[in-house]
């Protein structure tokens, strides 16, 4: 029995890498290599790249995850103080905190959240900042005056029997003749008061019954004449993970782990039990079949014809708007090969409308280039974008605003998607469960990611939001 799953592991390392020859000069290259593989040039075979498995058999330490990667489960001994649930994010552990709890420490502690037991009368939400809790109300709803509460209605200015000093809205009732001082009941009384908002970033008083000059910038909220980050946590169609604010979202039951886009999901084991070639239904591919045979519906090679048709590849992501290199080092555009076959991609062009509504030349690609099956192909204006993933380099350009973006074969159209306005750092990508032509020509079936970091396809110092060269998540509903 060892032997034959020692076998069995041989065979699945050892696929071989083609070799041409072109005009009395040998090139190799390894098309039916794996993500996590590299070719061996001088033995033509794929072998595991670096920190990379095919299962936890081939992990020093830790477990093989559903990216082949082999991570050490950090959370092991992490209680969460008692107050919520360790998981791995990335190769990283960190605490889901139970509610009414905040992470600290490091995200492996759950301490009480100052926010515990400030519900705003079901009107607002309640946010931390400099350590205190604050209710942000709902529109139609005003902030109480210790801030720990949400009344119904809009502010109303109060000067009733005030002559001077605040009006209770941010306004002021009226000011004292010079040698007249405001006293705290809003009266103008015989004393000298010198006006003064000397250290004072913002708020109301200038010490005479005047308000002092200065707002805070977005983002920002006055707490004792000093602007300070304001955090509002969001759990917008978030089920678990972070609220963004030190707090959670909620927790997976057992069996499920936190997503990006933070829903509870099935964890995902690669499988190509029986089959030789398709998707291995975790973004990855069982193999690819040789020249002359396609890959049916049960993961088998046979023959039949490989010519390209409407669909067979279609556009997935786009970032016109990079925003931590410049646009022109970090563009990039995601294509995916929908098909159970490996497709060679000479003489593909992706092209762009222009101004005048015609299609430019962008990107070509020549021989020897080729796309998985069921898997993404990235495209980068330079290899500055900071990004993992990157398949093929080509000095093209997006526009920010709208444009579209046709895949041709001559006068064959394989795809065409019209990208909305490129926002800022963010790309645009299409929902996983619409990889199809049909579905992505409908904007609804796009959104704006969400995902971040390496895990998600970004090099390190990289903190836009994509998916680049990874698989897409699922856009929420409406």
């Amino acid at each position: 029995m060892r032997l034959v799953l020692f076998l069995s592991l041989l065979t699945f390392l050892l696929i071989s890498c083609s070799e041409e020859k072109d005009g009395g000069d040998d090139v190799k290259k390894c098309g039916t290599c794996k993500e996590w593989q590299k070719c061996d040039l001088s033995k033509g075979v794929c072998i595991l790249k670096e920190n990379r498995c095919n299962n936890t058999n081939d992990c020093q330490e830790g477990e093989c995850n559903h990216e082949h990667k082999c991570i050490v489960n950090k959370c092991k001994g992490v209680d969460c103080s008692g107050h919520g649930d360790c998981r791995m994010d990335g190769e990283n552990a960190i605490c889901d905190c139970h509610e009414g709890y905040m992470n600290s420490g490091n995200g492996l502690e759950c301490s009480e959240s100052p926010c515990k037991d400030v519900d705003c009368d079901g009107h607002g939400e309640c946010v931390v900042f400099s350590g205190n809790p604050k209710c942000n109300c709902y529109e139609g709803y005003t902030q109480s005056a210790d801030k720990l509460h949400c009344e119904d209605g809009a502010c109303t200015p109060s000067c009733n029997g005030k002559e001077c000093g605040s009006d209770g809205c941010g306004g002021i009732c009226g000011t004292c003749e010079p040698g007249e001082t405001c006293s705290a009941t809003g009266q103008c009384e015989d004393g000298t008061c010198n006006p003064s908002c000397n250290g004072k970033q913002c708020g109301e008083d200038d010490g005479c019954g005047g308000k002092c000059d200065g707002s805070c910038d977005n983002g920002k909220t006055c707490v004792n004449f000093e602007c300070v980050d304001e955090c509002t946590p969001s759990c917008n169609g978030k089920e678990c993970g972070s609220d963004g604010c030190g707090g959670t979202c909620g927790s997976c039951e057992a069996g499920k782990t936190c997503n990006a886009s933070g829903q509870c999901d099935v964890a995902c084991t690669p499988s190509c039990n029986g089959k030789e070639c398709g998707s291995d239904g975790c973004g990855g591919s069982c193999g690819t079949c040789e020249a002359g045979k396609t890959c049916n519906a049960s993961g088998q090679c046979e023959a039949g014809s490989s010519e390209l048709s409407e669909g067979d590849i279609i556009i997935t992501e786009v970032m016109a708007n990079p925003k931590t290199v410049a646009d022109s080092k970090g563009e990039w555009l995601e294509i995916y090969n929908t098909t159970n076959n490996n497709i060679d991609l000479t003489g593909l062009k992706v092209v762009k409308q222009n101004t005048n509504d015609e299609d430019e030349y962008e990107v070509e690609f020549t021989n020897g280039a080729n796309i998985s099956s069921n898997s993404y192909l990235l495209i980068v204006k330079t290899n500055e974008a900071l990004l993992e993933n990157i398949s093929a380099l080509s000095a093209f350009s997006l526009a920010n605003s709208s444009r579209t973006i046709r895949i041709k074969l001559g006068d064959l159209i394989l795809d065409s998607f019209t990208y909305p306005k490129a926002k800022d750092g963010k790309s645009w990508q299409l929902s996983s469960n619409k990889l199809n032509a049909t579905d992505n020509d409908n904007i609804e079936n796009w959104c704006v990611s969400t995902s971040e970091g390496e895990d998600a396809g970004f090099s390190a110092g990289n903190t836009d939001k994509g998916t680049p060269g990874k698989p897409n998540l699922e856009c929420p509903s409406e």
